[in-house]
Formats: C-alpha cells, structure tokens, sequence
C-alpha cells in the first residue's frame, strides 16, 4: 500500500516537473522572439530616423517653394496683392 502511494507520488512529481519544463521552454522562447523583436528594432530605429528627418528636408523644401511661387503669382496679380 505504501509502494502504491509513493508511486502515485512520483507520477505526480514528474508530471508537475513537466509541466514546469514545458513552461519555462514556453517562456524561453517567447524570450527569444522578444530579444530578437528588439534587436531589429534597435537596429532598424537609427534607419528610420534618417529617413524622416530626410522627408522632412524635403517637405520644408517643397513648402518653401510652394510659398515663393504664390508669392511671386501674388506679386504679379493686382486682386491678390
């Protein structure tokens, strides 16, 4: 009777060990999505600023250029000035 319990207990025992396996090995692979996540995002971050400070140039260039043409259109029509 003593043999059966000890038994049931180290079933027990060992499915709760794999139970706790399974989700450290869950855990350590959502950890490792997570750091790789990151890692792109660190990398791909400096990217990314670059080019919006690069489209921003751009916009500040193209409104500037917007103004000067009406500017000059407004110049040269006597109801606009």
């Amino acid at each position: 009777m003593e043999q059966e319990k000890f038994s049931t207990m180290i079933s027990k025992i060992r499915e709760e060990v794999s139970n706790l396996a399974f989700f450290v090995d869950m855990t350590r692979k959502g950890m490792d999505t997570i750091e790789s996540t990151l890692t792109i995002g660190k990398e791909k971050f400096p990217e990314a600023s670059s080019q919006l400070s690069s489209v921003t140039g751009d916009l500040e260039n193209a409104a500037n250029n917007i103004m000067s043409i009406l500017e000059s259109r407004a110049a040269r029509t006597p109801a606009l000035r």
